[in-house]
Order: structure tokens, then C-alpha cells, then sequence
């Protein structure tokens, strides 16, 4: 698998289609019922890829990376911008409630944020419309997450906005402590793959 630091070498566009939303009729789901759906193949399989450079936090100040920008409705209340998770690495993980991979994505991250907090942040966005609110509330209460999961903004579910090219669930990118994206993996990531990410860009027990 190739890899390579952003600001490097630009990441090639999503082939994926856009992620699918579900029909109105789904918001009256039972959770069960919305698990159900993911065996359906809701979601296209995401060709799986990633990039990632050695020293990632040093490349990407030094190629004059553009920190991401974000403000998002974050479920049970408030927000969750940028600016709150600076000073830290970030793991950013993309997910819709009726996809079985991003339930595992979800728990996987919500792993590694065990692991090395404090050293790293965490952050779930559902890239799913308000008219799914009430799958997103129960995606986050049945996984009982230990990190915000916040709401997609239309741009976020077009493909465009902050994390522009994710267009496909499951994917992970990982910011920098400047908010700069030195590492993202399109389709389910495992274990090994995401530790080796937060290692290379500095989320070591020495930091």
C-alpha cells in the first residue's frame, strides 16, 4: 500500500459514490431494526486506501499546511469546533448509523482513545441529515462512545467543507496538533493500521 505525506502528494478523489441517505420512512426505526439495514449494503464497500508520511507533524507545518476549520452540531447539545481540539493529535472517524463497518470503526477509535488519552482527541461525524437525528442519538447511546459525535454539515455530506473528498463510510483522518490532516484511510481501518498512523504522527506514551 502506498503512502505518502499530505502535502506531498495529493490525494487522489474518492471513486466511491456519495454516501446514501436513508428514505424518510427509516426514522421511525427501532435500533434493532437500523442494524438490520446494514446487512442490506446501504453503504457501497469503500476502496480501501490511505496516506500517511514519516514525521507527519513536522512535513505538514513545513509544506505550509492549511489547519481544517469546523464547527458542528455535536449530539445531546452544543458544538464541537476545531479550535477545542488543538494542541492534540485528532482522530476524526466518518460513520452512518445503518452501516455495520462504521459501528466497528466507532468502537476501534473509541480504543485507541483509551489508549493514548490525554495525548489525542476524538471525534465522530455522522454523515447523515438532520431528518436522521433520531438514529444518530441512538448510534451514539447503543455505542455508548467515549468521544462527542457531531452532526455532518451539507457540505460535509456533499463531499466538500472542511474534510473535503470523504464521501464514502467508513473513513478516519487524522489532524495534527495544528489542525492540519497528515493521515486519512478510506474504507474500515483495523487496529494495527490507526496505531501505526498515531505513532508515526507523534502519539507516543514519551509525549
Amino acid at each position: 500500500m502506498s503512502r505518502a505525506a499530505v502535502g506531498e502528494a495529493p490525494l487522489p478523489p474518492s471513486k466511491s459514490p456519495p454516501t446514501p441517505l436513508l428514505a424518510p420512512f427509516a426514522v421511525a426505526l427501532s435500533w434493532p431494526a437500523l442494524v438490520a439495514l446494514a446487512g442490506l449494503g446501504c453503504v457501497p464497500a469503500a476502496a480501501t486506501r490511505d496516506t500517511l508520511g514519516d514525521a507527519a507533524q513536522a512535513r505538514s507545518v513545513a509544506h505550509g499546511c492549511e489547519p481544517r476549520h469546523f464547527a458542528f452540531e455535536r449530539v445531546g447539545g452544543g458544538s464541537v469546533t476545531s479550535a477545542e481540539l488543538r494542541g492534540r493529535l485528532t482522530v476524526v472517524a466518518f460513520v452512518a448509523t445503518y452501516d455495520r463497518a462504521s459501528q466497528a470503526e466507532a468502537r476501534l477509535v473509541g480504543s485507541a482513545l483509551r489508549r493514548h488519552r490525554p495525548r489525542i482527541n476524538a471525534l465522530g461525524i455522522a454523515l447523515e441529515p438532520r431528518e436522521s437525528r433520531p438514529m444518530v442519538e441512538a448510534f451514539a447511546s447503543a455505542l455508548e462512545l467515549n468521544y462527542p459525535l457531531a452532526f455532518a454539515d451539507a457540505d460535509s455530506i456533499a463531499g466538500r467543507g472542511a474534510f473535503d473528498g470523504i464521501q464514502s463510510v467508513p473513513s478516519v483522518v487524522l489532524l495534527d496538533a495544528q489542525g492540519c490532516e497528515v493521515w486519512r484511510h478510506i474504507g474500515l481501518v483495523d487496529a494495527a493500521e490507526l496505531e501505526d498512523a498515531l505513532t508515526r504522527a507523534g502519539a507516543s506514551a514519551s509525549n
